[in-house]
């Protein structure tokens, strides 16, 4: 059984539709941190594209994808299978079965001044694989105003101004990651996780998979399978966003377990993450409600979303 909400965007333009629309989001968020959308305005064929072209560059040979490895050891590029250790479960030993591919905000469109660019790194391209940048810098694109529409939706659903996220979002610190989770090996009833337990540590994320394998920790404990269906994206409250609420929304543990092909070996799984991240320099002092929560009340200096990405980034050092 499918235990994640689905929410219908295009309702949101509704007459009367937003504050219900916004409703099913905040009990989404509150309960389980995940919520399924559909209407998003992402073209099917796009996300397929860059499916295909994240495919011709995984299946390429070890030393030709390592030519788009970090010189300086950042989150952008390509990382190899086993060299990422996301998980922030002391019962997940190990590094993560996955390779991943990373872009983010182009540089010249951020108007950085130099003490900015440690957020924003130069992107590195293949010059081997037709359209790969093309086509990731128009989902990268795409998911960007997707996730400004998003913000305004979360804006809705905690009962502060339409634009308090997309005041602090026009220069986001995001990524757009594309996982391989390579097949064609022996399947594991046990052993190492495909992509260890984990709770995503930034603002909120927006998915896109290819199949089975990924799994949500419940409240009761319980691990619970997240159905993959075609043309719906995913969406799920990161650290820094349910901290901001003052744990009113909350960021729930999840996990990638393998998959059998049907003939003992470890089912091909393909992943599209939109990391979305305010600017840098937001402030996360506690968000004031205007409903049922009292305004919380902030102590200590204001912490910036900078701060907070810079532990998230040590991780790729």
């Amino acid at each position: 059984m499918d235990s994640i909400p689905t929410v219908e965007l295009s309702r949101t333009v509704e007459a009367g539709e937003l504050k219900v629309v916004a409703a099913e989001v905040d009990r989404a968020c509150r309960e389980i941190g995940f919520f399924r959308i559909e209407g998003h305005g992402i073209s099917d064929d796009l996300i397929d594209t860059v499916y295909a072209v994240s495919r011709s560059f995984f299946d390429q040979p070890d030393h030709a994808k390592a030519k788009c490895n970090s010189a300086d050891s950042s989150f952008l590029g390509y990382r190899g299978v086993s060299t990422l250790h996301a998980s922030t479960s002391e019962t997940s030993a190990g590094h993560d079965l996955k390779e991943t591919f990373t872009i983010g905000l182009d540089q010249t469109e951020a108007g950085l001044q130099p003490s900015e660019s440690e957020f924003f790194p130069a992107n590195i391209w293949p010059d081997d694989v037709a359209g790969f940048r093309q086509e990731f810098e128009s989902l990268y694109s795409e998911i960007r105003s997707l996730a400004s529409r998003l913000g305004a939706l979360f804006a809705a659903a905690l009962e502060v101004p339409w634009d308090f996220f997309i005041q602090r979002m026009d220069i986001q610190t995001s990524w757009l990651t594309s996982i391989n989770y390579p097949g064609n090996r022996p399947a594991r009833t046990h052993g190492p996780l495909r992509f260890g337990a984990h709770r995503d540590r930034g603002f909120f994320t927006i998915l896109s998979t290819t199949g089975p394998g990924l799994e949500v920790q419940l409240e009761s404990g319980e691990w619970a399978s997240i159905p993959n269906i075609p043309g719906s994206l995913l969406v799920n409250v990161g650290s820094m966003l349910a901290g901001w609420t003052g744990r009113r929304w909350v960021a729930r543990m999840h996990r990638v377990i393998e998959v059998d092909d049907g003939v003992g070996y470890c089912r091909r799984r393909q992943t599209l993450v939109f990391f979305c991240n305010p600017n840098h320099d937001a402030t996360l002092d506690l968000l004031p409600f205007a409903g049922t929560k009292p305004r919380p009340v902030s102590t200590g200096p204001s912490v910036t979303a900078g701060d907070y990405l810079r532990s998230m980034l040590a991780l790729y050092r």
